[in-house]
C-alpha cells in the first residue's frame, strides 16, 4: 500500500491535532502506520477483522453472524453518519446506530427483537476491541453498559399427551430403518 501525505487526510482534526497524534511521544508507531491507520476506511477494517477471524479458524456460522452485524454497522456509518474512516468511530456513533436498529424494521419488516440487536452489538463491541488492540482506534468507543440486555427466552412446554403423539410421529414405521432389524 502506499503512504498517504498528512494534506490528503480529511479535516477531521482541528489544525494541529493531526501533527499530535503523528509526534505522540508516547507512541511506539511510526509516523507512516499512524497515517495508515488513522485513513483506513471502516470497510477496509471490517474486511481486515473478518480475514483475521477466518485466519483464526472462527466457525462458518460466527463469520455470517460478524458480517452481517459489521455490515449492518458499516452501512449506518457511511449512510446514516457519513463517516469514512476507522478513527471516526465514537461512543457516540454506536449509540446512534444501537437505537437506529431498535428504530427501524428488518429486511423482513419486522421489528428487530432485544436479542438480535444485543448480538449485533457483541459482533460491534469484539470488532472495536480488535480495532483499539491493533491500532486503529484510540479508544474504545463501547463503554460498560452501552449495550442492550437481552430478555431472557420463555420456554414454551407442552403437555405429557403432545409429547407423546409426538414422539409416535417420529417413531419409523415397523421393521423400516430400525438399526436392530438390518443385518450385516
Amino acid at each position: 500500500e502506499e503512504a498517504v501525505n498528512p494534506s490528503q487526510v480529511p479535516a477531521i482534526f482541528a489544525p494541529n491535532e493531526f501533527a499530535q497524534l503523528l509526534t505522540n511521544e508516547e507512541s511506539q508507531q511510526t509516523p507512516h502506520l499512524q497515517i495508515h491507520h488513522l485513513t483506513t476506511t471502516i470497510e477496509r477494517a471490517i474486511e481486515a477483522y473478518l480475514q483475521e477471524q477466518r485466519n483464526a479458524g472462527r466457525r462458518r456460522k460466527t463469520l455470517e453472524w460478524h458480517e452481517t452485524a459489521l455490515g449492518f454497522l458499516h452501512q449506518y456509518l457511511v449512510k446514516e453518519r457519513h463517516l469514512t474512516f476507522l478513527s471516526q468511530l465514537t461512543e457516540s456513533e454506536i449509540r446512534g446506530w444501537l437505537t437506529f436498529l431498535h428504530t427501524t424494521s428488518s429486511v423482513t419488516g419486522t421489528p428487530r427483537r432485544a436479542s438480535t440487536i444485543a448480538t449485533y452489538g457483541r459482533s460491534a463491541r469484539a470488532f472495536c476491541h480488535w480495532g483499539a488492540r491493533n491500532g486503529y482506534l484510540d479508544r474504545l468507543p463501547i463503554a460498560r453498559g452501552i449495550l442492550p440486555r437481552a430478555g431472557k427466552k420463555r420456554i414454551q412446554v407442552i403437555e405429557k399427551n403432545v409429547f407423546e403423539r409426538l414422539l409416535r410421529a417420529c417413531r419409523p414405521e415397523r421393521g423400516i430403518g430400525m438399526v436392530g432389524d438390518r443385518t450385516a
